[in-house]
C-alpha cells in the first residue's frame, strides 16, 4: 500500500484501479484499499469457499460457457466465471492427479509422495495409512472451469473486469523478461543500496551522487 499511495500521489493519478492475484487477497488489505478510495480486482481463491458455496456457484453457472455469477462477500463483490477451454485443462489435470494417487495406494511399499499427493488424505487418523479424499475431488470437480474475482467495480460488467484482470499477463511478462533477458538473477543483495547498484552493474562507488540511487 505505501507503494501504490507514493505512485498515485508522485503522478496525480485522477482514477485508479489495482489488480492483483489471489495471494494479496486479504482483509487487512481490502481495508486498506477500501479507506484510500481505491478500486481493485483480486483473484480470489474460490476453492477455500464452504462446499455449500461452491455447490451453488456450480449449479448457477451450469456449464455454460462465458456464464458469471456476483456474489456479495466482506471482501467486495466475487465474480465467478466458466470457461470451456479452462474447463478441459482444469480437467485433465485432475484426472492425472488422480491417477497418481491411485498408482501411490497400490504400491505394497509406504511411498513417501503419498503426503504430498493432492487427492489422499490419512485413513482414520492413521498417519501410516491413505485413501482417496473423495470429499476434495467432489469440490475440485464442482470448480472444474471456474475462476474467481473480488472487485469493488459494481458498475462495471462482469466480463470487463474479468478482462482487465487478464492485462496481468503483462506485469507478468515485465518479471519474466527481467529475470531472464536483463539476466538480473541471482541477487544477494539486501540493501537498498546494494540493489540498486547490481541492478545498474556499476561499482556503487561511481554512483554516490547518482539521482536514482539518491
Amino acid at each position: 500500500m505505501p507503494s501504490i499511495l507514493a505512485l498515485w500521489k508522485k503522478y496525480k493519478i485522477d482514477e485508479m484501479m489495482v489488480l492483483a492475484d489471489a495471494a494479496m487477497i486479504s482483509d487487512e488489505n481490502v481495508l486498506l484499499l477500501k479507506a484510500n478510495n481505491l478500486n481493485y480486482i483480486v483473484g480470489a481463491r474460490i476453492a477455500n469457499l464452504g462446499i455449500y458455496e461452491i455447490e451453488k456457484i456450480s449449479k448457477e453457472l451450469n456449464l455454460k460457457d462465458d456464464a458469471t455469477i456476483r456474489i456479495n462477500t466482506p471482501k467486495g463483490i466475487l465474480i465467478c466465471h466458466f470457461a470451456s477451454n479452462r474447463y478441459r485443462k482444469d480437467k485433465i489435470e485432475m484426472e492425472k492427479q488422480i491417477n497418481k494417487a491411485k498408482f501411490l495406494l497400490k504400491e505394497s511399499d509406504p511411498n513417501p509422495a503419498r503426503k504430498r499427493t493432492k487427492f489422499l488424505k490419512h485413513k482414520d487418523n492413521d498417519k501410516n495409512n491413505y485413501e482417496l479424499n473423495t470429499q476434495l475431488i467432489h469440490k475440485t470437480n464442482l470448480l472444474l472451469g471456474i475462476k474467481g474475482y473480488y472487485s469493488n467495480l459494481e458498475n462495471m460488467p462482469d466480463i470487463e473486469i474479468i478482462k482487465q484482470y487478464r492485462n496481468l499477463w503483462r506485469v507478468e511478462k515485465a518479471f519474466r523478461i527481467s529475470k531472464s533477458d536483463l539476466q538480473i538473477r541471482p541477487i544477494f543483495h539486501f540493501k537498498e543500496y546494494s540493489i540498486h547498484a547490481h541492478l545498474l552493474a556499476r561499482s556503487p562507488k561511481f554512483n554516490a551522487t547518482s539521482p536514482f540511487l539518491n
